[in-house]
């Protein structure tokens, strides 16, 4: 990782995730609520005291910077292993909600940049994933699995996709 706070830029080169897990619910309205992945809230700070011949904003200023953005650059970042869980209360029969599953996921992300530069379009980042589809599994219940596969490249300033989509037998 570089960082460079004079210039508000940050650089990953290489980030690993290993098994990550997720869980996403859709409420019956619609609603997709992610707050339970977030922090509980913080009560706000409370302001510096100013001392004599400094106002208690010149920290805040100060911290501001010059006021522009931070840039973040990822060079790769690689996730295995990956499952995220799917349960939709707006989509499911008689109260019981549709359940699916992504398992097996594998990521790869390359060159992603974020914001794009002032007055240009974000060069797009070369991305690769790969996951099987299916219903929840169970241990020792053989379920039948779809597949699903992106190779390409892809943006987001504007959003913008180039690449190979792949849909094997989905539920």
């Amino acid at each position: 990782v570089a960082l460079d706070l004079q210039a508000r830029r940050a650089t990953v080169t290489r980030l690993q995730i290993a098994q990550p897990q997720a869980s996403v619910q859709r409420q019956a309205d619609g609603a997709i609520d992610l707050s339970a992945w977030l922090p509980a809230a913080r009560p706000p700070a409370r302001p510096a005291a100013a001392t004599p011949g400094r106002r208690a904003s010149d920290g805040a200023a100060a911290a501001a910077g010059s006021g522009s953005d931070w840039q973040l650059r990822l060079q790769d970042l690689v996730l295995q292993g990956g499952r995220v869980a799917w349960a939709d209360a707006a989509a499911g029969a008689a109260g019981k909600p549709l359940r699916a599953e992504l398992s097996g996921l594998k990521l790869r992300l390359q060159d992603a940049a974020w914001p794009a530069p002032a007055g240009r379009s974000a060069p797009p980042m070369r991305l690769q994933v790969a996951a099987s589809i299916g219903g929840p599994t169970e241990p020792g219940v053989a379920t039948e699995r779809g597949q699903v596969g992106w190779n390409g490249r892809s943006g987001l300033a504007p959003l913008q996709a180039d690449g190979k989509l792949t849909l094997a037998r989905l539920p």
